[in-house]
């Protein structure tokens, strides 16, 4: 555990003297991620970089978020941001997944069980 303390230590000190993000920042979390007055939903990343982030909320616990479904929607969320995807095509990859993570979620609950 220390390990990987040291590492994401190191990472971060890294990053930090790496600069300023000048551009824009989206931000990924999962739907089932609390939060409230003292849980912001841009978890942080706004206070540290000084100025607003973009974030999106991905049906389904954190681990889940990465699986197929929610790396479609990630994926085609970050080209329409960038500009490389303003297809109606992403928008309804981005929808239809959405629709079935949640579906999925409603059926099995948050944590799949019934």
């Amino acid at each position: 555990m220390q390990r990987r303390a040291d590492m994401l230590e190191t990472t971060a000190t890294a990053a930090r003297w790496a600069g300023m993000v000048r551009g824009k920042v989206l931000l990924f979390r999962s739907g089932e991620e609390p939060t409230g007055p003292m849980l912001a939903p841009e978890m942080g990343w706004e206070e540290m970089l000084g100025r607003p982030a973009h974030v999106e909320a991905i049906p389904g616990g954190h681990s889940e978020i990465f699986n197929p479904p929610g790396a479609r929607m990630m994926a085609a969320r970050a080209r329409q941001m960038l500009g490389l995807d303003t297809t109606v095509e992403a928008a309804r990859i981005s929808a239809e997944t959405g629709a079935k993570a949640s579906e999925k979620l409603r059926a099995t609950g948050p944590q799949g069980e019934r």
